[in-house]
C-alpha cells in the first residue's frame, strides 16, 4: 500500500518536473541564443503568445491533460511568463553584445585613422593590421567582425596605393635639389602625370571594394532585418566617411 502511494506522489510530481524542465530551457536559451532587439512589452506579449500556446500544447497534453482545469492554466501562465522572461534576457544580452561591438570598432577605427599619418599630418602606411576576431557574439560579433575585416581591406589597399606613389617617385616631388635638377620639369610633369593614374586607379578600386561589400553585407550570417539596416547604415556612413577615404587617398606630401 505504502509503495503504491509513493508510486502515485511520483506520478502526481511528474507535470512539476516536466514544467520546470521546459522553463529552464525557455530561460536557457534567452541566455544563450535569443536575438531578440527590443524590451517593448506589447510587442513581447504578441509575438511569445502563439509559441507559448504551442509548447504548453505539447506539454497539456503529455503531462497535464488528466491534472484539471488549475494545474493547466497554471502551467500555461508558467511557459508565457517564462517566455516574456526569456525575452527581456535576450534583449539585455543583445544590448551589451551591441555595445561590445561598437565599442570594439570605434577603437579599431579610431586607431586605424591615427595611425595613418606621421607626427607632421604626412600619410605613411599602416603598419599594424587590424586584428579582425570579434569581441561580441551572435548576429552582433557578425557585423563586427565584417566591418573590421571592410576596415583592414581599406588599409591594406591604402598601403598598397602608397607603395605605388613611393615607386614612381611621388615622395620626392618637392624636394629641391630634385627640382633644381629638373630644369625642364619634364621629370616632374611625368611623375606628376603617373600620380594622376595612381590615385584613379585605387579609387576605381575603392568603388569595387565599396559595392563589393553591400554584396557581402547580404550574405552574412544574419537576420534580414539586420541586413536592411546594415545597408541603410552602410549607405549613410560612407557618405560621412568619404572626407576619411579622400584624405587617404590624397596625394598629400
Amino acid at each position: 500500500m505504502e509503495e503504491k502511494e509513493t508510486t502515485q506522489r511520483s506520478y502526481d510530481n511528474i507535470w512539476k518536473i516536466a514544467l520546470a524542465l521546459i522553463c529552464a530551457g525557455i530561460i536557457a536559451y534567452g541566455i544563450f541564443y535569443s536575438k531578440n532587439t527590443t524590451d517593448n512589452l506589447t510587442y513581447l506579449i504578441g509575438s511569445n503568445l502563439p509559441l507559448a500556446l504551442i509548447i504548453w500544447s505539447i506539454f497539456y497534453v503529455a503531462v497535464a491533460r488528466k491534472r484539471g482545469v488549475k494545474i493547466g492554466s497554471f502551467s500555461f501562465l508558467t511557459i508565457f511568463i517564462c517566455m516574456i522572461v526569456s525575452g527581456l534576457i535576450g534583449f539585455s544580452q543583445q544590448k551589451q553584445e551591441a555595445k561590445q561591438a561598437l565599442s570594439e570598432i570605434q577603437h579599431q577605427y579610431s586607431k586605424l585613422i591615427e595611425s595613418a599619418t606621421d607626427s607632421q599630418g604626412f600619410p605613411k602606411r599602416i603598419e599594424k593590421p587590424i586584428n579582425t576576431t570579434p569581441k561580441a557574439r551572435g548576429e552582433f560579433g557578425e557585423m563586427e567582425r565584417f566591418i573590421k575585416e571592410f576596415m583592414d581591406q581599406i588599409a591594406s589597399q591604402r598601403n598598397d596605393y602608397l607603395l605605388e606613389l613611393e615607386a614612381i617617385g611621388w615622395n620626392s616631388i618637392l624636394d629641391v635639389n630634385r627640382i633644381k635638377a629638373d630644369t625642364t620639369f619634364i621629370e616632374s610633369k611625368v611623375t606628376i602625370q603617373k600620380a594622376k593614374e595612381v590615385v584613379k586607379k585605387y579609387t576605381d578600386k575603392t568603388k569595387t571594394l565599396l559595392n563589393n561589400t553591400k554584396d557581402k553585407i547580404r550574405s552574412l550570417n544574419v537576420s534580414e532585418s539586420s541586413k536592411r539596416t546594415m545597408l541603410s547604415g552602410f549607405d549613410r556612413g560612407m557618405k560621412k566617411a568619404k572626407k576619411d577615404i579622400d584624405t587617404l587617398l590624397s596625394l598629400k606630401t
